[in-house]
């Protein structure tokens, strides 16, 4: 039995409350070690069930991991966004409003396997294609394929210089050196000055802001502001909308045991070649133009290997092979970076 400090009676021991006043006593000891008894053990289950759900997961975890593997391809998975709503106000600059879609089709990749050697594979997945027509500065008739599972601007660099590569090898490289006997099948290519090569020792931040202001050109192209008006471009005046230029490989198909006047004549045949792609051009072409035999690799030092290289069609001479792209990108400063 205790005492009530309140009314001075007998409080029973069990109790914590005065059965006389109702007054709540302070401190019951026997009560109190119970109720921490009861909590401490209720703590322990639950720290106990939370370990042994940890310890499931663990095991659980070490059963099903599996590495992670870059290479591993997952999928099938689809591109979906509609490139010519996201970029319409894009297109109606490119094609100074007037442009049809012709067709959107839906294709399937099924990708490829990692090569084993670093490279990634490619996983499985649909696209959207659309191709539409437009005409150009001549009022011709010409057509855009491109696709969402890419980025436009690169589409677009890849499509201008194909489609001029083609016209010039068409109508010029095809006419001039019809009847030779020439090795490869692809002799004219259109590229755009976006990766320098440099020597060994050289100071290489030119190159890299060239590549910089090359690259934000690039990456404009799908902007209104920096879109190239493509329904204004053609064949003639594209090295003064575009800053692009023509690399054509003049390769003879035999060995160097042919005779010096064929060389000769072959060399004025790409010299009048190039007279008249100039002409074309209102002299404003951009080409660098390599003849000679196929057996011959080395560009630097090969023997019997002749190159002409305009720039903005002026013919320049003493720049090594490898810098040339510099000199196309320079002539453009001021026009497009």
């Amino acid at each position: 039995m205790r005492c009530c400090p309140i009314c001075k009676s007998e409080a029973l021991e069990e109790t914590a409350v005065c059965s006389a006043c109702g007054a709540q006593l302070e401190g019951d000891p026997p009560l109190r070690k119970v109720g921490r008894r009861k909590r401490i053990r209720l703590l322990v289950i639950i720290a106990g069930s939370i370990v042994a759900c940890l310890i499931i997961i663990a095991v659980i975890g070490l059963i099903t991991y599996e590495p992670f593997d870059p290479m591993r391809r997952v999928g099938p998975f689809s591109h979906t966004t509609d490139y010519t709503i996201q970029y319409e106000n894009v297109l109606n600059v490119m094609f100074d409003n007037e442009w049809t879609v012709l067709s959107m089709e839906e294709r399937f990749d099924e990708g490829e396997e990692a090569c084993g050697c670093g490279i990634p594979g490619i996983n499985p997945h649909t696209y959207l294609v659309w191709i539409i027509e437009y005409r150009d500065g001549n009022n011709d008739v010409r057509f855009f394929e491109f696709d969402n599972r890419s980025g436009l601007p690169s589409q677009i660099t890849r499509y201008v210089t194909r489609y001029i590569a083609d016209y010039y090898e068409e109508n010029f490289f095809n006419v001039f050196m019809m009847d030779i006997q020439l090795a490869g099948s692809r002799n004219v290519v259109g590229f755009l000055p976006q990766n320098f090569s440099y020597s060994t020792g050289e100071d290489i931040r030119p190159i890299r802001e060239r590549e910089r202001l090359a690259r934000n050109y690039i990456q404009r192209l799908d902007t209104p502001r920096g879109a190239i008006n493509l329904a204004q471009l053609t064949p003639a005046n594209v090295f003064e909308m575009f800053p692009m230029y023509l690399s054509i490989s003049v390769r003879f198909g035999g060995s160097v045991g042919h005779e010096q006047s064929f060389e000769e004549s072959v060399m004025e045949r790409v010299e009048d070649m190039i007279d008249e792609m100039n002409r074309f051009t209102n002299y404003s072409l951009n080409a660098s133009v390599n003849l000679g035999y196929r057996e011959i690799i080395d560009l630097h030092t090969g023997t019997r290997q002749r190159r002409w290289e305009y720039v903005q069609g002026e013919q320049i001479s003493g720049v090594p092979p490898m810098h040339y792209d510099r000199y196309v990108f320079d002539s453009y400063r001021g026009a497009f970076w």
